[in-house]
């Protein structure tokens, strides 16, 4: 692979609670435990998955407490996990096909089986430290030690053979909204919420469709939950087909089509507008929150879903990646059907894996922090952004040689200003061989701290941090 290769191979090893030689200095109020999850294996027998996506799951931790960090990190002991290393692929993954041949695809046409790959990204489900991926297997596991603790269930009849891994924590209602889509004739897209505490899962709305779109994430405001259903979209029948096809590969996309939001009244239950604009596709939501009767979402867009077809592991080699180069963007919605969608560009400078403050959700925001990437000739640098949502401006860190992870904004206690803290990132240094925390200050975007890792870790996906110390 290129310089980027190393961020996609797979790590074997384990390390725990090893305390990090931190070069500058980490603010003495940062206290708690930075918590991220991604794939870290990618081998398969002889051979190997074929999708970034499709990677086993491993958390990795960061504790911090009177500026020092220790680091650990750990993959999640699943079914799927232990499949994998007798060299099985066991059921299907994002892209990776499952079990070859006509009586393994007939068995799971009549016994269909998901995978616990929980490798997307983390939260707490009634009482549980969770990791959550693109199917409804929760998979819990202990903070402290990473140690996986098995798939929590359930005590409702929801039901649904995809959700979105991305749900929405309400500090008001105390409750986690997410959303769960099931394929037949026709389909469901069923919102739910959780109150805290609790594994009984809520019916919010449930909508029915003919063809259901690949949702990644949903917006939320403190009335409305808001679905972006783009044209990239699945006929259920397609998976009873006999073929060789990872669960994306049925998806189709129609470029001539709208992309159409459906916005849900919380209290109602049902679907308040359907508005629509031209074709765009996006995995993930910065911020949504209500402004006089209109909604506010902000979201990385792209032209089209062309970035799931790049991150397979055979063109990665090739050099056809050209890295996250999404447009943030702002589109204002109706909360009925009588008025129009509106949309305009935040930002000149591409970004992708967006977070905000976490005191500014379901408010009016600022600051955007994402990672992104600059085409240059056959390669492309990449680099972290702050992007000023109020001004057009932006702010950019960068290191020759390196590419950044996610970045988690941590306000400092009793901030008044919703920069007024620290960016915590972890950046793949291709020259140097390793890989290593990156603090930086949340206001000025300057560097205050490295801690180099000890070993390369792979590329993740997301992660949150926790008031904690485990």
């Amino acid at each position: 692979m290129n310089g980027y290769g190393r961020g996609f191979s797979t790590l074997t090893e384990e390390r725990t609670a090893e305390s990090l030689l931190i070069v500058g200095a980490i603010p003495d109020w940062l206290r708690g435990t930075l918590i991220r999850n991604g794939p870290g294996h990618f081998e398969l027998g002889e051979g190997r998955v074929t999708h970034w996506f499709d990677g086993l799951a491993m958390l990795r931790k960061f504790s911090f407490a009177d500026g020092d960090v220790t680091y650990s990190n750990h993959f999640l002991r699943t079914e799927t996990y232990k499949a994998r290393k007798q060299g099985n692929l066991g059921p299907g993954e994002f892209a990776t096909a499952p079990a070859t041949g006509f009586l393994a695809k007939l068995k799971s046409i009549v016994v269909p089986e998901t995978t616990d790959n929980a490798n997307v990204t983390i939260g707490r489900v009634g009482g549980h430290m969770v990791a959550l991926t693109e199917v409804p297997r929760v998979v819990a596991f202990n903070p402290a030690t990473l140690e996986t603790h098995g798939e929590v269930s359930f005590d409702d009849d929801l039901t649904g053979h995809v959700m979105t891994a991305h749900v929405h924590h309400d500090d008001e209602r105390n409750e986690t909204v997410g959303l769960l889509t099931k394929f037949g004739k026709p389909s469901t897209y069923t919102i739910y919420r959780l109150p805290d505490g609790s594994l009984r899962r809520e019916e919010v709305a449930s909508l029915k469709v003919s063809r259901p779109a690949y949702i990644h994430s949903i917006g939320l405001t403190d009335r409305y939950v808001i679905l972006v259903e783009a044209p990239f979209t699945v006929n259920p029948l397609s998976f009873l087909k006999l073929g060789n096809d990872g669960f994306i590969e049925h998806f189709t996309w129609d470029g001539t089509a709208d992309t159409r939001f459906i916005i849900v009244d919380r209290e109602r239950g049902r679907a308040v507008a359907t508005p629509q604009t031209a074709a765009f596709f996006a995995f993930h939501h910065v911020n949504a929150f209500e402004r006089d009767d209109s909604i506010v979402l902000d979201l990385v867009a792209y032209p089209n879903p062309d970035i799931i077809d790049g991150l397979y592991l055979d063109r990665l080699e090739r050099g056809e990646f050209k890295g996250l180069v999404g447009e943030l963007r702002r589109y204002t919605l109706p909360t009925d059907d009588t008025g129009q969608v509106e949309c305009e560009p935040l930002s000149e400078i591409a970004m992708e894996l967006p977070t905000i403050s976490p005191t500014v959700r379901r408010q009016p925001h600022r600051y955007v922090y994402g990672q992104g990437s600059v085409i240059e000739g056959d390669g492309f640098s990449n680099y972290l952004v702050k992007a000023d949502v109020a001004s057009g401006s932006a702010a950019i860190w960068t290191a020759q040689e390196t590419f950044c992870g996610e970045p988690i904004f941590v306000p400092r206690p009793d901030a008044t200003a919703e920069d007024d803290g620290v960016v915590l990132s972890v950046i793949l240094d291709t020259a140097g061989e390793q890989s290593f925390l990156l603090v930086l200050d949340g206001e000025t975007f300057v560097e205050l701290a490295r801690a180099p890792l000890p070993h390369v870790l792979p590329f993740d996906f997301h992660g949150e941090f926790f008031d904690c110390v485990w």
